[in-house]
């Protein structure tokens, strides 16, 4: 249910990661797992590319998070789009 764009520019190209928490309790069964190595977890993370660029048509990178690991403001609200480029 959570998730956080974060824009970034290398040279001329911009790049948007798409970070996306796990659900609280598929989350809590991955206790101590490293997700960036977990074979299901890299499984979903392609699916979600896949389907990120044949609905809009644009490529990102998916990293997949586990619940809670994205931060959240006082009220507990996420900031959606983080626009990491050099103005």
């Amino acid at each position: 249910p959570n998730y956080q764009l974060k824009v970034t520019r290398h040279d001329i190209m911009d790049k948007v990661l798409v970070e996306v928490e796990l659900d609280k309790q598929i989350s809590d069964g991955l206790q101590g797992v490293d997700l960036s190595k977990n074979e299901q977890v890299l499984k979903w993370s392609k699916a979600l590319q896949r389907k990120i660029k044949n609905n809009i048509g644009l490529s990102m990178e998916v990293e997949i998070k586990k619940y809670g690991d994205i931060p959240r403001s006082e009220g507990g609200k996420l900031s959606r789009v983080m626009d990491l480029r050099g103005k």
